[in-house]
Order: C-alpha cells, then structure tokens, then sequence
C-alpha cells in the first residue's frame, strides 16, 4: 500500500507572456504577462481556492510560498484572490 506524505510541493508556472506566444526565449529578461496569460493565471486561482482553501492560511503562515522575483512570476498572486501576496522573493533574489 502506498504511503500518503503530510507535504505537497506544488510548482506552478507563470501565465503566457508576449514572448511565450511568440516562441521566443525570454530567460530572466523580465517580461509581463499578456491578457491570455492574465487568464491563465486567474483560472490558477480559482483551482487553487477550490482544491487547497483551507490549506493556503496555514502555507502562508508557515512561508510556504516561494516565487521567482520576477514580474511575470509575482503577477500571478492578485490573480488567485489572495488576502495578500503569497509569494514572496526567493533567498538572494535582487528584489
């Protein structure tokens, strides 16, 4: 029988940039997103909410979150609806 581990790692990628829909590589030049990855971002939400509500207060409280400092990755908070941003800046970022 499989064991249930207590922990999750959930890795979530930013919504689609102008870039992205170009095909064209972006690496860390900093690069918002675009309406559809907006969208994207704001579908993430809801899933989120839906499956891990009563989970995210205690995540968040604990530091949980991690995100890249960039703006693509930062947008994506305000679009899940949180009560305040659930990432903050990875250790040793430049922000």
């Amino acid at each position: 029988m499989a064991q249930r581990y207590p922990d999750k790692i959930i890795f979530l990628r930013h919504g689609q940039t102008g870039f992205n829909a170009e095909n064209r590589l972006q690496g860390q030049r900093d690069e918002p997103l675009n309406g559809k990855g907006r969208e994207q971002a704001s579908a993430v939400g809801r899933f989120l909410r839906e499956r891990f509500g009563p989970e995210i207060a205690r995540l968040e409280a604990a530091g949980g979150f991690w995100a890249s400092p960039l703006a693509r990755a930062r947008q994506n908070a305000p679009r899940w609806d949180c009560p305040r941003p659930l990432f903050t800046p990875m250790r040793g970022s430049r922000n």
